[in-house]
C-alpha cells in the first residue's frame, strides 16, 4: 500500500517539474495598430504638350554662277574670233551672231580639208595656235580628233539634247550641226535641154560629156565616199568607186578650185555640168541671182556631215564657244539655211529648227536626210574609232585623186 502511494507521489512529483519546466511563453504583444494611409493625392493633370519648334526656313542657296554671263565676259576680253575651213569666209555673213555678240571680231579663211588639217595640226604642234574653230567635213575633223589637234569644250552645249545622239561623235571632240548630202551634179540649163540631163550613174560616164564638164579640186574624198556607198558585203567597193572615177576625168574636165569658182564658170557657161558640186553655191545661184542651173539627185546620195570643233590651243575658246552655240540654236540653224552666202544647201540637224529657204528647195529636189547614206552602220563619227575615214582609206582616195588630175 505505501509502495503504491510512493509510485503516485513520485509520478505527480515529476509531472509538476515537466509542467513547471515547461511554461508557456509570454504572448507577443499585439501588432501596432496600421497607420492610417494618407489621402491620395489628386493625378496631376497632363500638361499640354509643347508646341513643336518651328521649321525655319532652309537657308536660300547660293545661286548657281551663270556660266554663260562668264563665257560672254571673258568673250568680250578677247574681242576675236578665227574660223577656218571650207565656209570659214561665208560664217562671216551671220548677222544674228554679230548682232547678239558686237563684242567679237569675225575673221573668216576659205582652206580645202586638207590645207586646214595641215595649219591646224602644224599650228598646235609649234604652241602657235591662230586659229579658234575648224569648219571641214567629217573626214577631216575625225582626222584632227584623231591626230589630238583638238579640245572639248569645258561647258556642254545646251542645244546637243535638240540633236540625234547618233550623229554626233562619242569624243565630244568636235560637233555635227548640218548634213551636207552632195548632189551628182549641177548643170547648165541653157546648155542641156531637161531630157538629155543625167538621171543615174551609167549616165554620168557617156562619152558625150568630154569636154563639157568641171571636177573640183577640193573632191579628193569622193572616191572613199562612193566606194562606201557602193559597199559589197560589208567591204568598201574601191573597183567600182576608181572605175567611175576614172570614165569621169577621161572626160577631160576643167579642174577649178573648190566650188563657188566651179559654179560661176557653170553659170557662165564655160561648161555644161559640175560633177558632185557642193550644193550649197549653185542653189545660191539659182535662187538668189537667177543662174541657169539646175540640180541633179537621185537616191541614194552620198553624204558628208558639216561639224565645227574648237581647236587645241585656241586664243579666244570663249568666243569660239559662243558660235557654236549660236549655230547649233534653232535661230543659228535657221538663218545659215535661209541665206544663200552661208549654207544655205545644207540640212539642219537641229529637230527644233525650221529650214531656211535654201534648205526648203534642196529638200523639194528630194536631198534629204532619207536619200542619204547618212545612216550608214559604219558611218561612225567617233573621231577615235572611226571605220571608214582611217588614214589608210583617206591616203588611198586621195592618191587615186590627185593621179587622175595628173598631180601625182
Amino acid at each position: 500500500m505505501k509502495n503504491k502511494l510512493f509510485v503516485l507521489l513520485a509520478a505527480i512529483l515529476v509531472a509538476t517539474l515537466v509542467l513547471g519546466c515547461a511554461a508557456p511563453a509570454p504572448e507577443a504583444p499585439p501588432p501596432p495598430p496600421s497607420p492610417t494611409p494618407a489621402p491620395e493625392k489628386p493625378a496631376p493633370t497632363p500638361e499640354k504638350p509643347a508646341p513643336a519648334p518651328e521649321k525655319q526656313a532652309p537657308a536660300p542657296e547660293k545661286p548657281a554662277p551663270d556660266v554663260r554671263a562668264q563665257i560672254i565676259a571673258q568673250a568680250k576680253e578677247e574681242g576675236e574670233l578665227v574660223v577656218i575651213g571650207s565656209h570659214g569666209e561665208d560664217f562671216g555673213f551671220l548677222k544674228g551672231f554679230t548682232d547678239k555678240y558686237p563684242f567679237i571680231k569675225m575673221k573668216g579663211m576659205d582652206m580645202n580639208t586638207t590645207k586646214t588639217v595641215n595649219r591646224v595640226v602644224l599650228e598646235w604642234k609649234a604652241g602657235r595656235a591662230t586659229t579658234d574653230v575648224v569648219e571641214v567635213g567629217d573626214d577631216g575633223l575625225s582626222t584632227l580628233a584623231r591626230l589630238g589637234a583638238l579640245q572639248k569644250p569645258e561647258v556642254p552645249y545646251p542645244h546637243m539634247k535638240d540633236f540625234d545622239p547618233r550623229m554626233q561623235p562619242a569624243s565630244g571632240l568636235f560637233v555635227t550641226v548640218f548634213a551636207s548630202a552632195r548632189a551628182q551634179g549641177a548643170y547648165n540649163s541653157d546648155m542641156i535641154p531637161p531630157d538629155e540631163v543625167p538621171t543615174n550613174w551609167e549616165m554620168m560616164t557617156d562619152p558625150k560629156w568630154t569636154g563639157k564638164t568641171i571636177i573640183s579640186a577640193s573632191g579628193e574624198d569622193m572616191p572613199l565616199t562612193l566606194a562606201s556607198l557602193w559597199e559589197k558585203d560589208g567591204k568598201l567597193d574601191w573597183d567600182r568607186s576608181f572605175d567611175f572615177w576614172g570614165k569621169l576625168f577621161q572626160h577631160e574636165p576643167l579642174i577649178t578650185k573648190g566650188y563657188r569658182r566651179g559654179n560661176e564658170q557653170l553659170a557662165a557657161g564655160e561648161k555644161a555640168i559640175f560633177w558632185f558640186t557642193a550644193i550649197q553655191p549653185a542653189v545660191r545661184m539659182f535662187l538668189d541671182e537667177g543662174a541657169p542651173i539646175g540640180i541633179m539627185a537621185w537616191p541614194v546620195l552620198p553624204t558628208s556631215f558639216r561639224p565645227l570643233a574648237i581647236t587645241k590651243g585656241a586664243p579666244h575658246p570663249a568666243a569660239a564657244w559662243l558660235f557654236i552655240d549660236y549655230v547649233m540654236s534653232p535661230e543659228g540653224q535657221f538663218e545659215c539655211t535661209e541665206r544663200g552666202e552661208v549654207l544655205g544647201g545644207f540640212l539642219p540637224l537641229n529637230k527644233n529648227a525650221k529650214p531656211g529657204r535654201h534648205a526648203q528647195y534642196v529638200m523639194g529636189l528630194g536631198i534629204t536626210q532619207a536619200n542619204t547614206n547618212s545612216a550608214h552602220p559604219d558611218f561612225t563619227l567617233d573621231g577615235m574609232t572611226n571605220t571608214l575615214y582611217t588614214p589608210e582609206n583617206v591616203k588611198k582616195s586621195e592618191d587615186f585623186f590627185l593621179e587622175q588630175m595628173g598631180i601625182r
